[in-house]
């Protein structure tokens, strides 16, 4: 025999429940359920009741049975009650066999399946057996403190029962191994208390067939099957389906896997919580055993009693955990709404958020960073945890107690984080609460080694199970507890709770930005108007001022003196200076403010370029500086708001003209690129250091010696950059000392 690495998946897919066969001890037959006749029969019929199986064929119901059990079978199926009549005991009409058999029937894809069982004739007494079960076990099976106090009582009363040789109690985990957690024998009988089995000792189909059919008897495993002759249901077309047969032969390997326990018959019934598998009470015998209809009636329901009892217990133990994780979470919960920075709140709070989920770390990714305590890896791998988290595609919370096969850089770390829980903590990627377990090394004793459940038989290749039930340990690295349903429920819940403060924090402070920022309108409001009664006030003498020395200079108010004319002269262009800046100061509040509306739509280039040189040509002839263009872009237009852009090239002008030498030159030249203009304005005044060109575009800063007489407040760059941004353009500038500078506007094209 060779041991080759498998697919179980080709035991999973056995049809156990479509053999064609029972076992031998006793007989089938399926009836037509629209005409009561016979079509299929075992072909043991003649061994076990004297009567050849062929003459079955094609008979109806009530020969077989006699008139009168006919009739009660056929009220029970027009009620839909067949258990009511069920087992009872017959001798077949017409048959050879002096012993009276016990029988059972149901319904299954479109056949009536009537099976018979020689009638023990024991002196099983239910009354005593259900009068001690009720004075003796059941309280003590109901004042149980521990589910293991339980399962062990349970199997004591099934051994009494039944008199099997050994009867174990058979706990399956998450992932479907079993583990034996009470036990009851005879001391010829070896033990498998605390013994795991693999999950493919019990494949999902037969999981499935105890959960449909919940008590499993096999007489003798040495007894060869009987055949179904026909073996079709003429309906399917495949054997007849033995899902809820009492009959229903076992699969040959499963045959072979009590032959190698040295078992000879056994029972299993299965034991349910919530509708899942969650155990199987097993029984085993040395010899050929028989269990009788009456002491399986009972068996069934001390293991309905068992699901019952544990459902409770469990139930119980599951509340009041829920009501101390529900504890911790409101009273965690209430600290952290204490704090107006939640981050500051968990770093007071310590390690109680991992009360919250029993775990031995915790750690909060928020707003980019990220808050831990207790026993957690180390920030790099919290940042690659959380990189992970956030790039998973797939529900929206996450939890493993084997993180290191979902993420395999934890390998590195499981020692101290082998579980994760994740719950985000609102839509937005980035936020997550995250609970770490740490490692908890498992020890399994196993009753044979699980990698030897199943091997292929080189001479045939058909499977075999294994035949050793030896203890085998192996030790399980990177686990740790499952989660526990209540631990995610409130883990949720708590994120749920972080959430909810987060967003009352969140608006709070639109509240109080809300407040700020009508305060702030408040402001500028007052701020404008201050701004125009200052501008008035301040506008109104300087003009007057203005309008007099122009009079004063033209004569008109008489001859002045020679020596007085360049006192006057430099009089006025102090005070066009101070009216300047008094407009420029003006137009800075009003757009800082936003109080400016623009209108963006396309410009004539030329004719902004030429209004603005117009507009400087005065300033430049006073400061002995030429201005010219040499735009030759015919008919180019940008985006822009017309007002704002002659604003903003006349500000770089005068800006320009200002530093210029004597007799020096200012250059408007224009460049088209892709959908970009750029016009430059070119100056070989006495240029900018480079550690002044960081404060160029900030307000009142002023950089260099402007011309004789001159006065700035340095406004006029800041403005410029305030318009460009409000544009939504660009403005430059590369200049050297001595040499000059070239300021750059760039603008959109249309």
């Amino acid at each position: 025999m060779k041991q080759d690495v498998l697919d179980y998946s080709n035991c999973e897919t056995e049809q156990i429940h479509l053999l064609g066969s029972i076992q031998p001890h006793g007989f089938l037959l399926a009836f037509n359920l629209d005409d009561l006749i016979v079509e299929n029969v075992s072909v043991n019929f003649e061994l076990v009741t004297g009567r050849k199986y062929q003459e079955l064929i094609g008979t109806h119901l009530r020969e077989f049975v006699g008139i009168q059990r006919f009739f009660e079978i056929e009220a029970a199926l027009k009620g839909d009650d067949l258990k009511s009549i069920c087992p009872f005991t017959m001798f077949p009409n017409d048959m050879k066999s002096t012993k009276p058999f016990q029988v059972n029937i149901h319904k299954h894809d479109g056949l009536l399946i009537l099976e018979g069982e020689p009638f023990t004739g024991n002196n099983f007494d239910e009354t005593r057996i259900f009068r001690q079960a009720f004075t003796n076990v059941f309280p003590e099976l109901f004042s149980a403190k521990k589910i293991s106090d339980l399962l062990a009582g349970v199997a004591t009363e099934v051994q009494r029962i039944s008199d099997f040789d050994r009867v174990l109690i058979y706990q399956f985990d998450p992932d479907w191994h079993g583990t034996v957690v009470a036990e009851q024998r005879r001391d010829f009988m070896g033990s498998y208390l605390n013994h795991s089995f693999p999950a493919t000792d019990i494949p999902q189909q037969a999981r499935e067939l105890y959960v449909r059919n919940k008590l499993r008897v096999l007489v003798d495993v040495n007894a060869s099957p009987a055949a179904i002759f026909p073996v079709e249901n003429k309906r399917t077309g495949k054997p007849i389906d033995l899902s809820f047969s009492t009959l229903r032969s076992m699969s040959p390997v499963h045959v072979e896997y009590l032959q190698n326990m040295n078992v000879t018959a056994s029972m299993s019934i299965s034991i349910l919580k919530d509708e899942r598998l969650w155990a199987l009470i097993v029984c085993h015998h040395n010899r050929e055993k028989t269990v009788d209809y009456r002491t399986r009636s009972i068996l069934e329901f001390l293991a309905q009693l068992l699901s019952t009892l544990v459902s409770r217990m469990e139930n119980s133990e599951e509340l009041e955990h829920r009501l101390y994780l529900k504890r911790e979470t409101e009273k965690l919960l209430f600290e952290l709404s204490q704090f107006q920075d939640i981050k500051v709140g968990f770093e007071r709070v310590g390690e109680k958020p991992c009360k919250i989920a029993g775990s031995g770390g915790f750690a909060i990714f928020h707003e980019k960073e990220i808050h831990s305590t207790g026993i957690v890896p180390c920030e790099s791998d919290l940042v690659a945890i959380g990189d992970w988290l956030n790039a998973r595609t797939e529900e929206k919370f996450f939890f493993t107690n084997k993180f290191s096969e979902n993420f395999s850089p934890a390998n590195e770390y499981r020692g101290i984080t082998s579980g994760v829980l994740a719950i985000p903590l609102s839509q937005s990627r980035g936020s997550w609460l995250v609970w770490f377990r740490p490692e908890r090394i498992k020890e399994i004793q196993w009753a044979g080694g699980p990698q030897d459940s199943i091997t292929i038989d080189e001479s045939d290749q058909r499977i075999r199970p294994r035949k050793s039930f030896e203890l085998w340990k192996e030790q399980i690295f990177g686990t740790c507890d499952p989660w526990t349903e209540s631990e995610i429920v409130k883990a949720n819940e708590f994120a749920s709770g972080v959430t909810q403060l987060l967003l009352e924090k969140f608006l709070r402070q639109l509240e109080v930005e809300e407040q700020i920022n009508k305060e702030r309108e408040e402001f500028y409001q007052q701020r404008e108007d201050w701004l125009a009664a200052l501008a008035h006030d301040l506008q109104t003498p300087a003009i007057g001022a203005k309008l007099l020395f122009e009079l004063l200079l033209k004569g008109s108010l008489g001859k002045i003196p020679e020596h007085l004319r360049s006192v006057l002269e430099k009089l006025e262009d102090s005070n066009s200076g101070q009216l300047s800046r008094i407009l420029k100061l003006v137009e800075v509040f009003k757009y800082e403010t936003k109080a400016r509306a623009l209108s963006i739509r396309p410009v004539d280039l030329e004719k902004t370029i030429s209004i603005c040189i117009a507009k400087l040509e005065p300033f430049a002839r006073s400061r002995k500086v030429t201005i010219f263009s040499t735009c030759s872009i015919k008919g180019a237009s940008a985006l822009a708001d017309v007002e704002a852009l002659e604003q903003l090239l006349s500000n770089v002008l005068d800006n320009a003209i200002k530093f210029s030498r004597e007799s020096g030159t200012v250059e408007i030249s224009c460049e088209l690129s892709k959908s970009k203009v750029h016009l430059h304005v070119l100056d070989h005044g006495i240029g900018i250091s480079e550690e002044d060109q960081k404060y160029l575009f900030e307000r009142f800063w002023q950089g260099g010696s402007p011309g004789k007489y001159h006065v700035s407040v340095g406004l006029g760059l800041y403005l410029a950059r305030q318009i460009a941004d409000r544009m939504g353009c660009d403005i430059t500038c590369v200049s050297e000392v001595e040499k000059g500078s070239v300021f750059t506007v760039t603008l959109p094209t249309m």
